[in-house]
């Protein structure tokens, strides 16, 4: 995602795709529960929390994050209860 062209277009593409084919979930992207349309229309939040791909244009994705301890102690939980 190298450009902002780039992305409206994938979203785009995932907005109108529930509308579409033999899916025909709805008639509006907006309409559609699951979507982020409404919010990128409209700005109002719909059933999911939706941030905003311009609120993320000054993150670098590419570093890793430092993991809080709680968040180390879950992963080591997951990756033994995996073993098992």
């Amino acid at each position: 995602c190298l450009s902002n062209e780039f992305i409206e277009q994938k979203l785009d593409y995932i907005h109108f795709n529930p509308c579409r084919g033999s899916w025909s979930l709805s008639e509006n992207p907006m309409d559609y529960a699951h979507s982020s349309a409404k919010f990128y229309a409209t700005g109002q939040q719909g059933l999911y929390e939706v941030t905003s791909y311009s609120d993320l244009e000054d993150v670098d994705l590419t570093k890793e994050r430092p993991q809080s301890p709680e968040a180390e102690t879950l992963r080591r939980s997951k990756s033994v209860q995996q073993r098992y």
